[in-house]
């Protein structure tokens, strides 16, 4: 009867310890370091994040990163890598809580994201407009 009731306080206690060990760290640690990872790695790691906010930092990166593969076009991608990770290094400073860091970066990644779209389709039609030679 003893080691039930043990049993029981100890699934009770570190039954949510045990429940954070099954996601990745990256999913637990905003400090994490992803920058070496390519955009179908960070997909993954969102894919197997039960926090909303983490998991859609994860696919916004993911996403960033995909974007900005191979597209060197005057800079353009290198400025906008330069800006995100300002913005990454700078934002435990801005904002300590993590909950507001999440949402913060969760709008700059939107921000730069469209940002990118944007510079990415002017890119294009400025392009498709020049005459063939």
């Amino acid at each position: 009867m003893k080691i039930k009731w043990a049993l029981l306080i100890v699934l009770v206690l570190g039954g949510g310890q045990l429940w954070r060990l099954t996601e990745p760290l990256a999913c637990r640690d905003l400090d994490y370091d992803y920058s070496a990872l390519s955009a179908t790695e960070l997909g993954l790691i969102a894919s197997s994040c039960r926090r909303e906010a983490m998991a859609r930092l994860y696919y916004q990166r993911a996403y960033f990163t995909e974007l900005l593969e191979g597209r060197e076009v005057a800079g353009l991608a290198d400025g906008h890598r330069l800006y995100m990770g300002m913005v990454e290094a700078f934002s435990p400073h801005w904002f300590p809580a993590q909950a507001a860091r999440l949402d913060f970066l969760n709008q700059q990644y939107e921000q730069a994201t469209e940002r990118a779209e944007m510079q990415l389709r002017q890119q294009r039609q400025f392009a498709e407009a020049q005459p063939r030679l």
